[in-house]
């Protein structure tokens, strides 16, 4: 059996390469995953995964905090799959197996899987970037993908993909996957960085109170975990469900919606919400933030609504 993990090759050719980002979590992963396994990192946030049946590589992921995206049967013994963790968590490739020959081959399955067959599971986004800044009554906010409304008809497959992944959210589905991406986000963020010790994360609540829970309920529970700031989920409460209003003007949307205070007052404020469209909804939870005594407020959205 052997235990190995290995440098990008950019590293080696340094002079003075020092110690590598990721060995640290190098030595962890070997020292906590139990079993089988061959885990690699491409150059963004995305990994990949092999590993025996009786593996706990996954409940390791989980204690980290990096998302299985998906996972599936490879053989009758092995499991395949990919997740996401933060950028140059470890080296390009840590494991635990039978010899040099078995890491090759292991190595190269994972190469054709997920960089040479159309394998790799492609439903929804996974970007892990804003993608854009917009701003609305002067809150800077971002948002993560352009979104095309079904009227729009047929679209390119990347745009039906952000559809897809906007339905989902909105669907309350994956929490745990959004959240990580949404994580991913905001640590790239220098505007949330300066925020980040005081920060409580609301979400614009949605139309309904059933909707409302199942949308943000374990989302913003997830999100502020990974974050290590305040959940601000309780911060809303719909008491009376309210008419579907995304993209009206000129109406009230936070009528029969109440707010506790507690959470706001002094707070720098992320709020969170699937889509802008004519960014109505955010400007009014703005105000309303700043009239409970909110520090500071910005929006982050999974996309924003482009007409054609």
């Amino acid at each position: 059996m052997i235990e190995n993990y290995e440098y990008p090759l950019a590293r080696e050719y340094q002079e003075e390469p020092g110690e590598p980002p990721g060995e640290e979590m190098c030595y962890r992963l070997l020292n906590e995953i139990k079993g089988e396994f061959l885990l690699m990192q491409d150059e963004g946030e995305k990994f990949y995964y092999l590993c025996k049946n009786d593996c706990d590589l996954v409940d390791v992921c989980r204690k980290y905090n990096w998302c299985i995206i998906h996972e599936s049967r490879f053989s009758k013994e092995l499991m395949i799959g990919i997740g996401l963790a933060e950028p140059d968590t470890f080296d390009t490739c840590v494991c635990r197996v039978k010899d040099h020959d078995m890491q090759q081959m292991w190595k190269d399955i994972l190469n054709f899987v997920f960089f040479k067959s159309f394998s790799v599971p492609s439903y929804f986004l996974y970007d892990s970037r804003f993608k854009g800044r917009v701003e609305l009554d002067g809150t800077a906010c971002y948002y993560i993908h352009d979104y095309y409304p079904s009227h729009c008809g047929r679209v390119r497959t990347e745009r039906e993909r952000a559809r897809h992944s906007v339905y989902a959210f909105k669907d309350g589905e994956k929490p745990s996957l959004w959240a990580k991406i949404f994580s991913l986000c905001l640590e790239q963020l220098p505007a949330f960085q300066e925020i980040r010790k005081n920060a409580v994360l609301i979400p614009i609540p949605a139309s309904t109170r059933e909707r409302n829970v199942q949308r943000y309920a374990r989302f913003c529970r997830m999100l502020s975990n990974i974050l290590k700031i305040e959940d601000g989920f309780r911060a809303v409460w719909i008491a009376q469900s309210r008419e579907q209003m995304k993209g009206t003007v000129g109406t009230d949307k936070l009528e029969h919606v109440e707010f506790n205070a507690k959470y706001i007052r002094g707070k720098d404020v992320v709020l969170c919400d699937d889509v802008t469209t004519t960014g109505q909804s955010l400007v009014q939870m703005k105000r309303k933030m700043m009239e409970l005594g909110a520090k500071s407020v910005m929006g982050v959205f999974m996309a924003r609504t482009v007409e054609t």
